[in-house]
């Protein structure tokens, strides 16, 4: 049985989109090949993950990695441990390239350094055996940008599976029980980075004043409104009951690499309101409300609003269900067999 090494973040990540790719891959790959998971620390502590990542890890890899046939590293930031694997086949997976919009938009600092450092890890990125991303847009930027060959990218797409997992509710959604029973709930899921757009967002529900607004997300400056709720920290089974909770998924983010909470909003027939740029039309065809970044916020309510009568929501769940682990498994056997 082929044996695979798989580098995969911290374990305190494991809420994360990247996470949450990672492992429903391992899932499948487990089923036919001897995987060994090696996780970069367990602790929020960033020293801890410093150490695993840039000391500890390496480490392992001069010494282990030549007793395996596969190493798998787990996104773009790891791209430098290519210089200490001596695995046969060597692959990454790049979830987005978003120096296209870094270098477009004005960035805090803390992006800029992240950026720089990715730069830093992408020059390794020509040494990998196979490069694997999860859309067509994806593919098509690291292609035009880092000019590597179209065939060396495989594309498997973000894996939704709520499966075994159920609604459960927190003690920290006792907020939400004094919204009246038919009152009109909007989802966000977000977080500080500037492609996500929470200057926007915040103009948006402060002209919305009558929709209530749950945003999820470890937000540094909350919203101090009466109609906004934000919850940090939360579960698969607690966003489960949120998604369950809401009438309507908004998303206003500027650039993603795929958008995989847009998708997990319509396996619960939430509609998505969003923007029409290249990757959310990639994803969601025709199955969502697309709005212009130009839109204004008054008419962004007036959508908001109609919405909530919308019953017809088995578009939603049908376009979802293209990203079940059964129909990405089917559709991409060829690309996971590389791994």
């Amino acid at each position: 049985m082929r044996k695979i090494l798989w580098i995969m973040p911290n374990k305190e990540k494991k809420f994360s989109g990247i996470f949450k790719y990672n492992k429903e891959l391992i899932k499948i790959k487990t089923k036919s090949c001897n995987v060994k998971t090696l996780y970069t620390g367990n602790s929020e502590l960033y020293f801890h993950t410093f150490m695993f990542k840039f000391f500890l890890i390496p480490f392992y890899l001069i010494l282990n990695s030549h007793r395996f046939y596969t190493l798998v590293l787990p996104e773009e930031g790891y791209a430098f441990l290519r210089f200490f694997s001596f695995a046969k086949k060597n692959i990454i997976i790049i979830h987005d390239y978003r120096k296209v919009f870094s270098k477009n938009n004005v960035i805090n600092l803390n992006e800029r350094i992240k950026q720089f450092y990715l730069d830093i890890n992408f020059i390794f990125i020509k040494k990998f055996f196979k490069i694997i991303v999860p859309s067509k847009f994806t593919k098509e930027l690291i292609s035009k940008n880092l000019f590597i060959n179209q065939k060396k990218i495989l594309i498997i797409p973000n894996i939704i599976n709520f499966e075994n997992k159920k609604s459960k509710y927190n003690s920290k959604f006792r907020v939400l029980k004094n919204l009246r029973k038919n009152s009109q709930i909007v989802l966000t899921i977000t977080s500080n980075e500037t492609r996500k757009n929470i200057k926007q967002l915040n103009e948006i529900v402060k002209k919305c004043k009558k929709i209530n607004f749950i945003i999820v997300g470890n937000l540094s400056d909350e919203f101090n409104l009466n109609n906004v709720f934000n919850f940090k920290n939360i579960s698969d089974e607690n966003l489960i009951y949120l998604f369950k909770k809401s009438n309507t998924y908004l998303d206003v983010s500027l650039f993603e690499g795929f958008g995989r909470s847009l998708i997990e909003a319509q396996i619960f027939k939430l509609n998505v309101i969003c923007f029409k740029t290249k990757i959310n039309k990639e994803i969601l065809k025709n199955s969502a409300t697309f709005i212009r970044h130009n839109t204004k916020f008054q008419n962004i309510c007036k959508i908001l609003k109609k919405n909530n009568l919308n019953r017809n929501r088995d578009k939603y769940y049908k376009n979802a269900k293209r990203f079940s682990l059964s129909n990405v498994h089917k559709n991409f056997t060829k690309n996971i067999n590389e791994i």
